[in-house]
C-alpha cells in the first residue's frame, strides 16, 4: 500500500499555520509539524489482507474487515524538576513552589537520586490532522490537549508511603519486586529491549533502567535527564493503565499472564490490562532535526545527543507513539480515552 508524503507534509504544514492563529507560548507542542518522525508512522505501517471479523455490537451478526497494524503520537509526556511547568507548552505557573509542591532535584546534586514531576498530555496529532479518514484508519480521536496526568495533584507522585499504600491496591501489585532478584531479572529485559523486543511478562522492568521498584513515583536513579525522565515516563503510563487511563491495543504476547487468565483480542476494540504493555510505546524526543528516533522503552544509550544544564530545570519532552492492531472495516473508531 502506498501513501503520498508528500501530501502529508503539506497537510501538516497548513494545519500549523492555522494552529499558529491561536498559539501565543512558541512551545514545542506547536511545532509537531517538524518535531515528529514522521517516517517512523510509514515505517511501521502495516496492511495485510488477512480476514478478520468483529462482532456487531446490536445483533449477533459479524463484519469482515482486514489486518493493520499502526504506530500514531497519542500524546506527549514531558518532565521538569520545577513543579507545574509545562515544558511543552513553555507555561509556568507562577508561585507553584509556594503551594507546597516538591521542588525536583538535579542530576548534578549530591543525592544519587532525583525527583522529577511530570504530565502526559493527550494530542493525537494524526487524528487530529488526518480526521477525513478516520473511518479507514483508526486513528486516536481524543479530545485535543486533554491533560490526562498531572503529577503535581496525584499524592502518591509526590510522596513514597502514599504510593506504596496505593501499590497494595492495585490490581497488579508490584510490591513483591523491590528485591534483589527482581532487580537481576531485569538484565535480560535490557538484552532483549535494546534489540527493540522489550519483555512484556516483567513488567516491572525498564529494560536497562533497571526495576521500576514498588510503587510509581517521580524518584528515579540520577542519572541524565533523558533516563531520568524515561523512567518516570514509564512508572505514568503503568499508573494510567491500572486504572483505565491506558489500554492495550497491540496484540502483544507474554509469556507469563500477570492477571492468569485469557488474554482478550484487541483487533476489534482496546482492552483493559492492568500494567504496561512494554511493545506497544516508544518514545521520541521533541527535536526539529529529528536526529532522534522514536525508541521503545529500556533500550540501552551508549551516549547522549541531548543534554541539558540545571538552569532549565533538566526539562525534557517525549512524544508519547502508541502502537496498534486493528480489523480494518469491521472494528468501529472510537478513542481509547473517551467515547468519541
Amino acid at each position: 500500500m502506498t501513501i503520498n508524503k508528500k501530501f502529508l507534509h503539506v497537510t501538516f504544514a497548513v494545519l500549523l499555520f492555522s494552529s499558529s492563529l491561536i498559539a501565543r507560548t512558541g512551545g514545542e507542542v506547536y511545532k509537531f509539524y517538524k518535531n515528529i518522525d514522521y517516517d517512523f508512522f510509514f515505517d511501521k505501517l502495516e496492511v495485510s489482507f488477512d480476514i478478520c471479523k468483529c462482532e456487531i455490537e446490536t445483533s449477533d451478526q459479524w463484519l469482515a474487515g482486514f489486518k493493520y497494524t499502526l504506530v500514531e503520537p497519542i500524546g506527549f509526556i514531558e518532565s521538569s524538576i520545577t513543579p507545574m511547568h509545562f515544558v511543552g507548552l513553555d507555561i509556568k505557573t507562577a508561585d507553584a513552589k509556594k503551594l507546597m509542591r516538591k521542588q525536583g532535584t538535579s542530576r548534578k546534586g549530591d543525592d544519587s537520586t532525583t525527583f522529577r514531576h511530570a504530565h502526559f498530555i493527550i494530542f493525537p496529532v494524526l487524528g487530529y490532522t488526518l480526521g477525513l479518514v478516520q473511518d479507514f484508519f483508526c486513528f486516536e480521536r481524543a479530545s485535543v490537549f486533554n491533560m490526562a496526568y498531572i503529577s503535581e495533584v496525584i499524592p502518591s507522585h509526590n510522596n513514597d508511603l502514599v504510593a506504596l499504600a496505593e501499590e497494595t491496591v492495585k490490581p497488579v501489585s508490584k510490591i513483591w519486586f523491590a528485591n534483589p532478584v527482581a532487580e537481576a531479572a531485569c538484565g535480560a529485559d535490557c538484552a532483549s529491549s535494546t534489540a527493540g523486543y522489550p519483555i512484556n511478562s516483567l513488567y516491572w522492568c525498564d529494560g536497562c533502567r533497571g526495576s521500576v521498584t514498588g510503587s510509581d513515583t517521580g524518584w528515579s536513579r540520577a542519572s541524565e535527564p533523558l533516563e531520568d525522565t524515561e523512567s518516570v515516563a514509564f512508572r505514568v503510563i503503568n499508573r494510567m493503565h491500572a486504572y483505565s487511563g491506558m489500554l492495550k491495543t497491540k496484540e502483544s504476547t507474554f509469556a507469563y499472564n500477570p492477571v492468569g487468565s485469557h488474554m482478550k483480542s484487541s483487533m476489534c476494540e482496546a482492552r483493559y490490562f492492568p500494567v504496561i504493555v512494554k511493545d506497544q510505546y516508544y518514545l521520541q524526543l521533541a527535536k526539529e532535526d529529528k536526529s532522534w528516533d522514536a525508541k521503545n522503552f529500556g533500550k540501552i544509550r551508549f551516549q547522549y545527543d541531548f543534554k541539558t544544564d540545571p538552569t532549565d530545570e533538566d526539562s525534557v519532552f517525549f512524544w508519547l507513539w502508541r502502537e496498534r492492531n486493528m480489523c480494518g472495516g469491521a472494528a468501529k473508531c472510537r478513542s481509547t480515552f473517551n467515547d468519541q
